[in-house]
Protein backbone atom coordinates (compact mmCIF):
# COMPACT_ATOMS: atom_id res chain seq x y z
CA UNK A 1 0.00 0.00 0.00
CA UNK A 2 1.70 3.29 -0.85
CA UNK A 3 1.11 6.64 1.05
CA UNK A 4 -1.27 7.77 -1.62
CA UNK A 5 -3.51 4.69 -1.28
CA UNK A 6 -3.66 5.26 2.29
CA UNK A 7 -4.78 8.77 2.53
CA UNK A 8 -7.47 7.86 0.07
CA UNK A 9 -8.70 4.96 2.35
CA UNK A 10 -8.56 7.77 5.22
CA UNK A 11 -10.91 10.03 2.85
CA UNK A 12 -7.57 12.29 3.15
CA UNK A 13 -6.37 14.95 0.63
CA UNK A 14 -2.16 14.52 -0.28
CA UNK A 15 -1.88 17.78 1.71
CA UNK A 16 -3.05 16.46 5.15
CA UNK A 17 -1.01 17.00 8.53
CA UNK A 18 -0.60 14.40 10.84
CA UNK A 19 -3.74 15.63 12.94
CA UNK A 20 -5.77 15.29 10.18
CA UNK A 21 -4.63 11.79 9.73
CA UNK A 22 -5.15 10.93 13.53
CA UNK A 23 -8.74 12.31 13.53
CA UNK A 24 -9.52 10.79 10.34
CA UNK A 25 -8.58 7.39 11.73
CA UNK A 26 -10.06 7.59 15.20
CA UNK A 27 -13.48 8.43 13.41
CA UNK A 28 -13.18 5.12 10.78
CA UNK A 29 -12.15 3.27 13.75
CA UNK A 30 -15.55 3.87 15.26
CA UNK A 31 -17.34 3.23 12.44
CA UNK A 32 -15.62 0.13 11.05
CA UNK A 33 -14.91 -2.01 14.24
CA UNK A 34 -15.56 -5.52 13.86
CA UNK A 35 -17.50 -4.83 17.55
CA UNK A 36 -19.90 -1.81 16.00
CA UNK A 37 -20.01 -3.24 12.39
CA UNK A 38 -21.23 -6.45 11.83
CA UNK A 39 -21.55 -6.61 8.26
CA UNK A 40 -19.53 -8.97 5.91
CA UNK A 41 -16.47 -7.51 5.08
CA UNK A 42 -16.27 -5.25 8.46
CA UNK A 43 -12.92 -7.36 9.50
CA UNK A 44 -11.06 -6.32 6.01
CA UNK A 45 -12.63 -3.03 6.41
CA UNK A 46 -10.81 -2.36 9.99
CA UNK A 47 -7.42 -4.09 8.75
CA UNK A 48 -7.50 -1.60 5.98
CA UNK A 49 -7.90 1.56 7.36
CA UNK A 50 -5.42 0.32 10.59
CA UNK A 51 -2.40 -0.43 7.84
CA UNK A 52 -3.47 2.63 6.25
CA UNK A 53 -2.96 4.80 9.53
CA UNK A 54 0.40 3.04 10.18
CA UNK A 55 1.84 3.56 6.45
CA UNK A 56 1.04 7.34 7.20
CA UNK A 57 2.41 7.39 10.99
CA UNK A 58 5.31 4.87 11.01
CA UNK A 59 8.46 6.74 9.46
CA UNK A 60 9.63 2.67 9.42
CA UNK A 61 7.23 1.71 6.35
CA UNK A 62 8.21 1.30 3.18
CA UNK A 63 5.46 0.77 0.26
CA UNK A 64 5.94 -2.33 -1.72
CA UNK A 65 6.95 -0.76 -4.70
CA UNK A 66 9.70 0.95 -2.16
CA UNK A 67 10.41 -2.89 -1.62
CA UNK A 68 10.45 -4.46 -4.39
CA UNK A 69 12.84 -1.05 -5.57
CA UNK A 70 15.24 -2.10 -2.91
CA UNK A 71 15.19 -5.68 -3.41
CA UNK A 72 16.09 -5.51 -7.22
CA UNK A 73 18.93 -2.83 -6.26
CA UNK A 74 19.86 -5.26 -4.10
CA UNK A 75 20.01 -8.28 -6.25
CA UNK A 76 21.35 -6.15 -8.75
CA UNK A 77 24.30 -5.03 -6.25
CA UNK A 78 25.16 -8.71 -5.22
CA UNK A 79 25.27 -10.03 -9.29
CA UNK A 80 27.67 -6.83 -9.56
CA UNK A 81 29.53 -8.69 -6.80
CA UNK A 82 29.56 -12.06 -8.05
CA UNK A 83 30.83 -11.17 -11.16
CA UNK A 84 33.38 -9.02 -9.98
CA UNK A 85 34.19 -12.01 -7.42
CA UNK A 86 34.16 -14.53 -10.60
CA UNK A 87 36.55 -11.95 -12.62
CA UNK A 88 39.18 -11.95 -9.87
CA UNK A 89 38.86 -15.85 -9.47
CA UNK A 90 39.31 -15.74 -13.34
CA UNK A 91 42.37 -13.45 -12.95
CA UNK A 92 43.88 -15.31 -10.23
CA UNK A 93 43.81 -18.22 -11.57
CA UNK A 94 45.47 -16.93 -14.74
CA UNK A 95 47.93 -15.38 -13.00
CA UNK A 96 49.02 -18.53 -11.16
CA UNK A 97 48.44 -20.57 -14.04
CA UNK A 98 51.47 -17.76 -15.81
CA UNK A 99 53.77 -17.86 -12.55
CA UNK A 100 53.49 -21.92 -13.01
CA UNK A 101 54.20 -21.88 -16.88
CA UNK A 102 57.01 -19.19 -15.89
CA UNK A 103 58.69 -21.56 -12.71
CA UNK A 104 58.21 -24.23 -15.19
CA UNK A 105 60.26 -22.60 -18.39
CA UNK A 106 62.70 -21.48 -15.43
CA UNK A 107 63.09 -25.14 -14.42
CA UNK A 108 63.72 -26.33 -18.09
CA UNK A 109 66.16 -23.87 -18.68
CA UNK A 110 68.26 -24.71 -15.46
CA UNK A 111 68.08 -28.34 -15.98
CA UNK A 112 69.15 -27.73 -19.45
CA UNK A 113 72.53 -25.56 -18.27
CA UNK A 114 72.58 -28.88 -15.89
CA UNK A 115 73.05 -30.70 -18.48
CA UNK A 116 74.93 -29.00 -20.83
CA UNK A 117 77.37 -28.16 -17.71
CA UNK A 118 77.13 -32.18 -17.25
CA UNK A 119 77.81 -32.94 -20.85
CA UNK A 120 81.00 -30.17 -20.78
CA UNK A 121 82.35 -31.65 -17.76
CA UNK A 122 81.90 -35.51 -18.86
CA UNK A 123 83.87 -34.56 -21.96
CA UNK A 124 86.94 -32.57 -19.86
CA UNK A 125 86.66 -35.76 -17.17
CA UNK A 126 86.70 -38.47 -20.46
CA UNK A 127 89.80 -36.67 -21.47
CA UNK A 128 91.28 -37.05 -18.58
CA UNK A 129 90.59 -40.89 -17.42
CA UNK A 130 90.77 -41.99 -20.95
CA UNK A 131 93.54 -44.00 -19.98
CA UNK A 132 91.83 -46.02 -16.78
CA UNK A 133 88.31 -46.56 -17.53
CA UNK A 134 86.92 -47.18 -21.13
CA UNK A 135 85.75 -44.20 -22.97
CA UNK A 136 81.94 -46.21 -23.80
CA UNK A 137 81.57 -47.13 -19.77
CA UNK A 138 82.44 -43.72 -18.98
CA UNK A 139 80.30 -42.44 -20.96
CA UNK A 140 77.64 -44.76 -19.45
CA UNK A 141 78.80 -43.58 -16.01
CA UNK A 142 78.54 -40.47 -16.57
CA UNK A 143 75.38 -40.36 -18.49
CA UNK A 144 73.53 -42.06 -15.92
CA UNK A 145 74.67 -38.94 -13.51
CA UNK A 146 72.90 -36.59 -15.65
CA UNK A 147 69.98 -38.51 -16.12
CA UNK A 148 69.49 -39.08 -12.69
CA UNK A 149 69.57 -35.31 -12.26
CA UNK A 150 67.35 -33.98 -15.00
CA UNK A 151 65.03 -36.98 -13.60
CA UNK A 152 64.78 -35.43 -10.02
CA UNK A 153 64.13 -32.13 -11.27
CA UNK A 154 61.97 -33.49 -13.89
CA UNK A 155 60.24 -35.25 -10.27
CA UNK A 156 60.58 -32.42 -7.95
CA UNK A 157 58.65 -30.41 -10.50
CA UNK A 158 55.75 -33.08 -10.79
CA UNK A 159 55.42 -33.22 -6.72
CA UNK A 160 54.29 -29.55 -7.09
CA UNK A 161 51.82 -30.04 -9.91
CA UNK A 162 49.46 -32.02 -7.90
CA UNK A 163 49.18 -29.56 -4.95
CA UNK A 164 49.04 -26.70 -7.62
CA UNK A 165 46.19 -28.39 -9.07
CA UNK A 166 44.19 -28.48 -6.10
CA UNK A 167 44.74 -24.88 -5.10
CA UNK A 168 43.55 -23.78 -9.17
CA UNK A 169 40.31 -26.12 -7.99
CA UNK A 170 39.71 -24.98 -4.71
CA UNK A 171 40.11 -20.94 -6.45
CA UNK A 172 37.40 -22.34 -8.92
CA UNK A 173 35.10 -23.79 -6.31
CA UNK A 174 35.85 -27.35 -7.41
CA UNK A 175 36.48 -28.66 -4.28
CA UNK A 176 36.28 -32.11 -4.91
CA UNK A 177 38.68 -32.29 -7.47
CA UNK A 178 40.69 -30.32 -5.19
CA UNK A 179 40.56 -32.85 -2.85
CA UNK A 180 41.69 -35.55 -4.91
CA UNK A 181 44.67 -33.23 -6.08
CA UNK A 182 45.50 -32.84 -2.63
CA UNK A 183 45.06 -36.83 -1.93
CA UNK A 184 47.94 -37.41 -4.67
CA UNK A 185 50.42 -34.42 -3.54
CA UNK A 186 50.41 -35.97 0.56
CA UNK A 187 50.76 -39.44 -1.24
CA UNK A 188 53.59 -37.84 -2.51
CA UNK A 189 55.07 -36.23 0.30
CA UNK A 190 52.90 -37.53 3.85
CA UNK A 191 55.30 -34.90 5.84
CA UNK A 192 53.56 -31.75 3.94
CA UNK A 193 51.87 -30.29 6.33
CA UNK A 194 50.47 -27.20 4.33
CA UNK A 195 48.75 -29.87 1.80
CA UNK A 196 46.94 -31.36 4.75
CA UNK A 197 45.53 -27.81 6.35
CA UNK A 198 44.56 -27.05 2.79
CA UNK A 199 42.86 -30.43 2.42
CA UNK A 200 41.43 -29.70 5.84
CA UNK A 201 40.33 -26.09 5.00
CA UNK A 202 38.88 -27.56 1.68
CA UNK A 203 36.50 -30.37 3.32
CA UNK A 204 35.35 -27.84 5.65
CA UNK A 205 33.72 -25.82 2.34
CA UNK A 206 31.87 -29.30 1.77
CA UNK A 207 30.52 -29.04 5.58
CA UNK A 208 32.93 -32.56 6.25
CA UNK A 209 33.74 -30.65 9.33
CA UNK A 210 34.93 -33.99 11.02
CA UNK A 211 37.36 -35.24 8.36
CA UNK A 212 38.74 -31.81 8.25
CA UNK A 213 39.18 -31.29 11.81
CA UNK A 214 41.42 -34.71 11.50
CA UNK A 215 43.15 -32.97 8.41
CA UNK A 216 44.23 -30.51 10.86
CA UNK A 217 45.00 -32.30 13.64
CA UNK A 218 47.68 -33.98 11.27
CA UNK A 219 49.52 -30.66 9.83
CA UNK A 220 49.57 -29.37 13.39
CA UNK A 221 51.76 -32.70 14.20
CA UNK A 222 53.94 -32.11 11.18
CA UNK A 223 54.03 -28.01 11.99
CA UNK A 224 52.24 -27.63 15.73
CA UNK A 225 53.90 -23.92 15.65
CA UNK A 226 51.58 -23.13 12.52
CA UNK A 227 48.81 -21.03 14.54
CA UNK A 228 46.55 -21.43 11.45
CA UNK A 229 46.08 -24.60 11.50
CA UNK A 230 44.78 -24.23 15.14
CA UNK A 231 42.31 -21.19 13.85
CA UNK A 232 41.23 -23.69 11.41
CA UNK A 233 40.42 -26.37 13.71
CA UNK A 234 38.77 -24.62 16.06
CA UNK A 235 36.38 -23.18 13.36
CA UNK A 236 35.21 -26.64 12.64
CA UNK A 237 35.04 -27.73 16.22
CA UNK A 238 32.46 -24.89 16.44
CA UNK A 239 31.03 -25.94 13.39
CA UNK A 240 30.03 -28.92 15.20
CA UNK A 241 29.33 -27.24 18.61
CA UNK A 242 32.04 -28.58 20.29
CA UNK A 243 32.88 -25.56 22.30
CA UNK A 244 35.54 -27.31 24.54
CA UNK A 245 37.73 -28.47 21.91
CA UNK A 246 37.35 -25.07 20.10
CA UNK A 247 38.31 -23.28 23.30
CA UNK A 248 41.49 -25.68 23.61
CA UNK A 249 42.41 -24.66 20.03
CA UNK A 250 42.45 -20.39 21.33
CA UNK A 251 44.20 -21.68 24.78
CA UNK A 252 46.99 -23.06 21.95
CA UNK A 253 46.95 -20.14 19.79
CA UNK A 254 47.54 -17.66 23.29
CA UNK A 255 50.02 -19.70 24.29
CA UNK A 256 51.91 -19.35 20.61
CA UNK A 257 50.99 -15.29 21.37
CA UNK A 258 49.49 -14.31 24.23
CA UNK A 259 49.84 -10.33 23.12
CA UNK A 260 47.31 -11.06 20.46
CA UNK A 261 43.69 -9.19 21.50
CA UNK A 262 42.15 -10.93 18.33
CA UNK A 263 42.23 -14.23 20.40
CA UNK A 264 41.45 -13.52 23.52
CA UNK A 265 37.95 -12.04 21.71
CA UNK A 266 37.59 -15.39 19.61
CA UNK A 267 38.32 -17.27 22.65
CA UNK A 268 35.35 -15.07 24.58
CA UNK A 269 32.70 -15.28 21.49
CA UNK A 270 33.14 -18.94 21.67
CA UNK A 271 32.78 -18.97 25.43
CA UNK A 272 29.71 -16.45 25.01
CA UNK A 273 28.05 -19.48 22.34
CA UNK A 274 28.38 -21.91 25.20
CA UNK A 275 26.51 -19.60 27.98
CA UNK A 276 30.05 -18.91 29.81
CA UNK A 277 28.96 -15.60 29.92
CA UNK A 278 31.43 -14.62 33.46
CA UNK A 279 33.98 -16.35 31.52
CA UNK A 280 33.82 -15.11 28.05
CA UNK A 281 33.94 -11.28 30.01
CA UNK A 282 37.48 -12.11 31.56
CA UNK A 283 38.57 -12.38 28.10
CA UNK A 284 37.16 -9.40 26.89
CA UNK A 285 38.48 -7.61 29.48
CA UNK A 286 42.12 -8.57 28.35
CA UNK A 287 41.48 -7.89 24.70
CA UNK A 288 40.93 -4.52 26.29
CA UNK A 289 43.68 -4.42 28.57
CA UNK A 290 45.34 -5.19 25.77
CA UNK A 291 44.07 -3.28 22.92
CA UNK A 292 41.50 -0.76 24.62
CA UNK A 293 40.63 1.28 21.95
CA UNK A 294 39.25 -2.08 19.56
CA UNK A 295 35.43 -1.71 19.90
CA UNK A 296 34.54 -5.55 18.93
CA UNK A 297 36.06 -5.90 22.14
CA UNK A 298 33.53 -3.68 24.25
CA UNK A 299 30.24 -4.27 22.03
CA UNK A 300 31.13 -8.04 22.46
CA UNK A 301 31.45 -7.62 26.12
CA UNK A 302 28.19 -5.71 26.38
CA UNK A 303 26.51 -8.78 24.61
CA UNK A 304 28.26 -11.28 27.45
CA UNK A 305 26.75 -8.66 30.27
CA UNK A 306 23.07 -8.21 28.82
CA UNK A 307 23.13 -12.00 29.24
CA UNK A 308 23.59 -11.77 32.71
CA UNK A 309 21.11 -8.82 33.03
CA UNK A 310 23.59 -6.18 33.82
CA UNK A 311 22.01 -3.84 30.87
CA UNK A 312 23.44 -0.10 32.31
CA UNK A 313 26.98 -1.98 32.06
CA UNK A 314 26.00 -3.64 28.15
CA UNK A 315 24.58 -0.28 27.54
CA UNK A 316 28.12 1.75 28.49
CA UNK A 317 30.27 -0.85 26.79
CA UNK A 318 28.14 -0.44 23.47
CA UNK A 319 28.49 3.49 23.70
CA UNK A 320 32.26 2.88 24.44
CA UNK A 321 32.52 0.73 21.10
CA UNK A 322 30.26 3.30 18.83
CA UNK A 323 32.65 6.11 20.20
CA UNK A 324 35.42 4.15 19.39
CA UNK A 325 33.87 3.63 15.51
CA UNK A 326 30.69 5.51 14.90
CA UNK A 327 30.75 3.46 11.56
CA UNK A 328 30.19 -0.08 12.92
CA UNK A 329 27.04 -1.45 11.91
CA UNK A 330 27.89 -4.34 14.39
CA UNK A 331 27.80 -2.03 17.41
CA UNK A 332 24.54 -0.56 16.73
CA UNK A 333 22.69 -3.96 16.59
CA UNK A 334 24.56 -4.88 19.87
CA UNK A 335 23.26 -1.92 21.58
CA UNK A 336 19.51 -2.36 20.25
CA UNK A 337 19.74 -5.75 21.45
CA UNK A 338 19.92 -4.36 24.96
CA UNK A 339 17.46 -1.98 24.45
CA UNK A 340 15.02 -4.37 23.89
CA UNK A 341 15.82 -6.23 26.96
CA UNK A 342 14.72 -3.10 28.62
CA UNK A 343 11.66 -2.60 26.37
CA UNK A 344 13.20 0.85 25.02
CA UNK A 345 11.59 -0.23 21.90
CA UNK A 346 11.83 3.18 19.80
CA UNK A 347 15.41 3.52 21.37
CA UNK A 348 16.31 0.11 19.90
CA UNK A 349 15.05 0.67 16.39
CA UNK A 350 16.57 3.72 16.08
CA UNK A 351 19.90 1.61 16.47
CA UNK A 352 18.74 -1.03 13.89
CA UNK A 353 17.61 2.29 11.62
CA UNK A 354 21.48 2.98 11.85
CA UNK A 355 23.24 -0.66 11.42
CA UNK A 356 21.19 -0.94 7.85
CA UNK A 357 21.85 2.69 6.94
CA UNK A 358 25.79 1.89 7.09
CA UNK A 359 25.83 -1.26 5.48
CA UNK A 360 22.74 -3.18 4.34
CA UNK A 361 24.73 -5.60 2.96
CA UNK A 362 26.52 -6.70 5.85
CA UNK A 363 26.96 -10.45 6.97
CA UNK A 364 24.77 -9.36 10.35
CA UNK A 365 22.01 -7.30 8.32
CA UNK A 366 19.59 -9.51 9.48
CA UNK A 367 20.13 -9.46 13.10
CA UNK A 368 19.02 -6.05 12.73
CA UNK A 369 15.93 -6.68 10.68
CA UNK A 370 14.72 -9.32 12.80
CA UNK A 371 15.28 -7.42 15.88
CA UNK A 372 13.86 -4.45 14.46
CA UNK A 373 10.85 -6.19 13.46
CA UNK A 374 10.53 -7.76 16.79
CA UNK A 375 10.67 -3.94 18.37
CA UNK A 376 8.03 -2.75 15.66
CA UNK A 377 5.43 -5.58 17.04
CA UNK A 378 6.26 -4.67 20.59
CA UNK A 379 5.04 -1.17 19.59
CA UNK A 380 2.20 -2.54 18.10
CA UNK A 381 3.29 -1.82 14.55
CA UNK A 382 2.43 -5.14 12.82
CA UNK A 383 2.45 -4.58 9.19
CA UNK A 384 5.58 -2.52 9.23
CA UNK A 385 7.08 -5.43 11.55
CA UNK A 386 6.18 -7.58 8.70
CA UNK A 387 7.81 -6.11 6.08
CA UNK A 388 11.30 -6.35 8.05
CA UNK A 389 10.48 -10.37 8.64
CA UNK A 390 9.87 -10.16 4.42
CA UNK A 391 13.68 -9.06 4.39
CA UNK A 392 15.22 -11.79 7.29
CA UNK A 393 13.39 -14.28 4.92
CA UNK A 394 14.16 -12.79 1.43
CA UNK A 395 18.16 -12.72 3.41
CA UNK A 396 17.67 -16.50 4.04
CA UNK A 397 19.88 -16.38 6.95
CA UNK A 398 19.79 -18.71 10.03
CA UNK A 399 16.76 -17.06 11.60
CA UNK A 400 14.68 -17.99 9.12
CA UNK A 401 12.33 -20.22 11.37
CA UNK A 402 12.14 -17.05 13.55
CA UNK A 403 10.77 -14.87 11.06
CA UNK A 404 8.28 -17.12 10.07
CA UNK A 405 7.09 -17.67 13.45
CA UNK A 406 7.42 -13.60 14.07
CA UNK A 407 5.31 -12.70 10.92
CA UNK A 408 2.32 -15.34 11.52
CA UNK A 409 2.14 -13.62 14.91
CA UNK A 410 1.99 -10.32 13.53
CA UNK A 411 -0.90 -11.82 10.74
CA UNK A 412 -2.78 -13.31 13.22
CA UNK A 413 -2.50 -9.72 15.26
CA UNK A 414 -4.37 -7.97 11.96
CA UNK A 415 -7.03 -11.30 11.84
CA UNK A 416 -4.74 -12.98 9.10
CA UNK A 417 -5.35 -16.33 10.91
CA UNK A 418 -5.27 -18.19 7.99
CA UNK A 419 -1.92 -16.75 6.03
CA UNK A 420 -0.69 -16.65 10.02
CA UNK A 421 -0.99 -20.55 10.23
CA UNK A 422 1.08 -20.65 6.45
CA UNK A 423 3.64 -18.82 8.55
CA UNK A 424 3.45 -21.05 11.52
CA UNK A 425 3.74 -24.25 9.36
CA UNK A 426 7.05 -23.13 7.64
CA UNK A 427 8.20 -22.29 11.46
CA UNK A 428 7.50 -25.71 12.72
CA UNK A 429 8.65 -27.20 9.35
CA UNK A 430 12.04 -25.43 10.19
CA UNK A 431 12.25 -25.84 13.73
CA UNK A 432 9.83 -28.71 15.37
CA UNK A 433 11.23 -27.82 18.59
CA UNK A 434 9.19 -24.65 19.46
CA UNK A 435 6.55 -24.82 21.87
CA UNK A 436 6.13 -21.10 21.32
CA UNK A 437 5.02 -21.60 17.82
CA UNK A 438 2.67 -24.66 17.81
CA UNK A 439 0.66 -22.41 20.81
CA UNK A 440 0.31 -19.60 18.54
CA UNK A 441 -0.89 -21.80 15.95
CA UNK A 442 -3.17 -23.11 17.96
CA UNK A 443 -4.40 -19.72 18.98
CA UNK A 444 -5.06 -19.09 15.27
CA UNK A 445 -6.97 -22.25 14.35
CA UNK A 446 -8.96 -21.86 17.60
CA UNK A 447 -9.99 -18.37 15.85
CA UNK A 448 -10.78 -20.25 12.73
CA UNK A 449 -13.12 -22.93 14.57
CA UNK A 450 -10.70 -25.65 13.95
CA UNK A 451 -10.76 -27.17 17.08
CA UNK A 452 -8.93 -30.89 16.38
CA UNK A 453 -5.83 -29.02 14.79
CA UNK A 454 -6.04 -26.48 17.94
CA UNK A 455 -6.14 -29.07 20.39
CA UNK A 456 -3.28 -31.00 18.33
CA UNK A 457 -0.76 -27.96 18.33
CA UNK A 458 -1.93 -27.36 22.24
CA UNK A 459 -0.90 -30.98 23.07
CA UNK A 460 2.14 -30.59 21.35
CA UNK A 461 3.11 -27.43 23.02
CA UNK A 462 2.77 -28.34 26.36
CA UNK A 463 4.63 -31.48 26.21
CA UNK A 464 7.41 -29.36 24.33
CA UNK A 465 7.36 -26.69 27.26
CA UNK A 466 7.40 -29.40 30.11
CA UNK A 467 10.68 -30.87 28.33
CA UNK A 468 12.19 -27.45 27.78
CA UNK A 469 10.99 -26.35 31.60
CA UNK A 470 9.05 -23.58 30.56
CA UNK A 471 6.46 -23.03 33.39
CA UNK A 472 5.22 -19.33 31.73
CA UNK A 473 4.01 -20.97 28.62
CA UNK A 474 2.90 -23.92 30.15
CA UNK A 475 0.50 -22.09 32.11
CA UNK A 476 -0.41 -19.64 29.29
CA UNK A 477 -1.28 -22.86 27.32
CA UNK A 478 -3.80 -23.98 30.06
CA UNK A 479 -5.64 -21.14 30.39
CA UNK A 480 -6.03 -20.31 26.38
CA UNK A 481 -7.43 -24.15 27.08
CA UNK A 482 -10.29 -23.10 29.38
Amino acid sequence: MTRDEALRILGLPSAANPNDIKKAYRNLVKITHPDRDSSPGAQQRFILVQTAYEILTDPYQQSGHEQEQARRERAARERAERERQEREDRERVEREARARAGREHQERERAEKERQEQERQRKKDDNKIGDYIGGGCGCLIIFGIISAIIGGIQDSCDDRSPKARAIKHVISRQYAEAIEDFDEAIRQDATDADAYARRGRTKAKLQQYSDAIKDYDEAIRLDPNNPNSYIDRSDANLALERYVDAIKDYDELIRLDPNNPRTYIDRGDVKLASEQYAKAIEDYDEAIRLDPNNPYAHFHRGDAKKNLEQHADAIMDCDEAIRLDPNNPHAYIHRGDVKLALEKYADAIKDFDQSIRLDSQDSYTHYAYLYRGRGKYEMGYYQAAIYDYNEVIHLNSGFVWEAFGERGFCKAQLGQHAAAIEDYNEATHLNPDSAAVYYRRALSYLKLGQDIESNKDFDKAIELAQEQGDTELQKKIRSARE
